[in-house]
C-alpha cells in the first residue's frame, strides 16, 4: 500500500486541518505529529505556522548501554507545513517520501491508542446502563474507533476509582448509608448496622430500607 501525503487543501482553522490530516493519515497507514510551531508577536500570541512530520521521523537515540530495546522510529523524512494565510490555513508538503510500509491496522501505531475525552465519556455513559464490555466494544468499533476490550476494562476501572474518591468499595458503601440514613427525608432513610475487628476491617454489614423493615 502506497503512503500518500495529505491533499493540499485550505481550511478555516488549524484544528480542522489537523483533524482532517490525522484522519487521512490513519486511512493511509501512518501518523503525523507536530514538531515545531511559530507564533506572531500579538498579545496573547497566536499560532501562525505548524511544522509536521511522520510520527516515525525522529532519529533513534540509544538511551541505555546495557539493554537492547527496540524502537518504532525509522527516521522517516516525510514533512509538511500548515500555514495561516490571509484567507485560510494552507497545507504544503515539504518532503513526500517515506521509508517504511503502511501499517495494516491503526492499532499498530501507539499514537492511535490514545482515547479521546469523547470516547471515554461514551464508555462511562454506556457502562452506567449496565451494558457488558463486549457490547461496548462492538458499539465503538462500528464508529471506527481504534480500541480494544482491555481499553474498555481499563476505562471502567478508572471511572470506578474516580467515583469511589480514594475509598474502598465497602468504605464508599458505608459513607453512602450514613448519608442517606441521617437526612430528613424518611422515604430515603436506610437502617444499617456493621461491626469491625481490631484492624478496622468490616466483619459484617446489614442494611435495609426502612419501608422494607415493615414487612418483618
Amino acid at each position: 500500500m502506497a503512503l500518500n501525503p495529505p491533499p493540499l487543501k485550505l481550511y478555516d482553522s488549524a484544528q480542522l486541518a489537523l483533524d482532517d490530516i490525522h484522519e487521512f493519515a490513519k486511512g493511509q497507514g501512518y501518523r503525523v505529529s507536530t514538531f515545531r510551531s511559530k507564533t506572531n508577536k500579538q498579545t496573547p500570541p497566536t499560532v501562525r505556522k505548524l511544522w509536521l512530520q511522520c510520527a516515525k521521523g525522529r532519529d533513534y537515540t540509544k538511551a541505555s548501554r546495557t539493554r537492547h530495546a527496540g524502537s518504532r522510529i525509522t527516521g522517516c523524512p516525510f514533512k509538511l507545513t500548515l500555514t495561516r494565510t490571509i484567507i485560510r490555513w494552507q497545507v504544503e508538503v515539504q518532503n513526500p517520501d517515506y521509508n517504511y510500509k503502511a501499517v495494516t491496522h491503526p492499532r499498530a501505531l501507539p499514537h492511535y491508542w490514545q482515547r479521546t475525552n469523547e470516547t471515554n465519556q461514551t464508555i462511562a455513559n454506556i457502562t452506567a446502563s449496565s451494558i457488558a464490555p463486549g457490547k461496548i466494544l462492538t458499539n465503538l468499533l462500528k464508529k471506527d474507533i481504534t480500541i480494544t476490550l482491555q481499553d474498555i476494562y481499563n476505562e471502567r476501572q478508572a471511572n470506578k476509582t474516580k467515583l469511589l474518591g480514594g475509598l474502598s468499595s465497602i468504605q464508599a458503601l458505608l459513607k453512602a448509608l450514613s448519608k442517606y440514613g441521617n437526612d430528613g427525608d424518611l422515604e430515603s432513610k436506610y437502617y444499617f448496622a456493621h461491626k469491625e475487628d481490631d484492624r478496622d476491617c468490616v466483619k459484617y454489614l446489614f442494611f435495609a430500607h426502612l419501608e422494607s423493615l415493615k414487612f418483618f
